[in-house]
Order: structure tokens, then sequence, then C-alpha cells
């Protein structure tokens, strides 16, 4: 089954045509690298898919389900889509531990805290769960933005240049990790990709 398809997509941005007839078809558990040059698109993509862009045509299924279209236009939080920004988008106000748990709506509290206990010993920060985003460097505040993307368990997982900030060893073991979480435990799709390079590479 297809977990994202992406039929002419056309994104437009300050009368600028940036996304054109843009068709995409994912398969269940693939993982996905967009590549491409600074300002070719690969933010606008996937601001599409997670229903935080303007000025957008085509059609957006998420496991054929029809998320956005002529008729259909579903709200971010609709999508069960999980972003990971570049600029980690954590809230200020907020302890680690919360800003995991925020989208965590429908467990109960025992539930949370192991679910945010298990995330956090994935990144790497467990000992962390009662600071805030103030009192953390720019890579610890990155590892609580992947943290709080899978503790939601989303459909999609969206991530913008996730690993940029992490040194080479957690960098890299984070991704082994990830990738076997994936693999092994859910039936969902991940893209991400890097400002260089250019083309479309799949990674199964």
């Amino acid at each position: 089954m297809s977990a994202l398809v992406v039929k002419d997509l056309n994104c437009f941005y300050q009368k600028n045509h940036i996304l054109k007839n843009l068709d995409i078809d994912l398969q269940d558990n693939e993982i996905v690298c967009l590549l491409g040059e600074s300002g070719c698109g690969k933010t606008t993509l996937l601001r599409a898919v997670a229903g935080l862009q303007a000025e957008v045509s085509g059609e957006v299924r998420i496991n054929n389900r029809i998320v956005d279209n002529e008729k259909i236009k579903m709200s971010p939080e609709e999508r069960k889509v999980g972003l990971i920004f570049q600029d980690y988008a954590l809230f200020p106000h907020l302890n680690v531990f919360d800003n995991v748990a925020f989208s965590l709506t429908d467990m109960t509290k025992a539930e949370k805290a192991n679910m945010v206990e298990s995330v956090l010993s994935l990144v790497q920060l467990s000992e962390y769960a009662l600071r805030f985003p103030h009192q953390l460097s720019g890579g610890q505040q990155q590892r609580i933005a992947i943290a709080r993307a899978l503790a939601y368990q989303p459909d999609l997982m969206l991530l913008d240049e996730p690993f940029s900030n992490l040194d080479q060893h957690v960098r890299f073991q984070l991704i082994k990790e990830i990738r076997l979480l994936l693999k092994n435990e859910i039936d969902e799709c991940i893209v991400c990709y890097s400002l260089k390079g250019r083309g479309l590479r799949l990674c199964r």
C-alpha cells in the first residue's frame, strides 16, 4: 500500500512557481531522501504534505486517504504527520518532558510517561526531562524535536535536516536507531533531505 501519493502538485510562494506538476508514490516502510540545492523546493514539499503550505494545487494522499485536493483541505493535525523543523520549534515555556508529551492527548498519564521516557532514552537525553529549551545546546534541542516527533507515532514522518547540528557520533547512532525503529517496528514512511546534491534517492 502507498504511504504517500502526490499527484500533479503545484506550489507557489509570492507568485513564484516553486513546485510544478510533481508526482511522488512512496510505499509503506520506505525511507526516502530528497536531494537538491538550497531553494529548489524541498522544504516547500514537506510543508505541502504536512498541510502547512498555502497556495497548493494537486492531490495528496496519506495511507490511501485524501488529505488535500480541490475539495478537501485537511488541517495539519488531521493528517497524522510528524514534521521536524530545522529550527526545532520547541515551546520555550515547557520543559523537555512537556515538550515531548505535548501531542500525546489520547494517552493516560502512565502511558504518556512511558512514551516520553522511551523516546528520550532513544535520543540519549533521559536526564534532561525537567530542563527547559534555553538550558540545552542546539544539538540537544534538535534531539528533543526528534523525540517529540517519534512520540507522536505519526503515519508519516517528515524530517527537515534533522541531524545537521548533532556531533558525528550521536548523528550516526541516532540515524541507525531511527532506521531500525522505522523498519522493524513501525509501518510508516520517513522523508528527509540534504541541501547538497540533486535528484531523488530511494533507500530500502
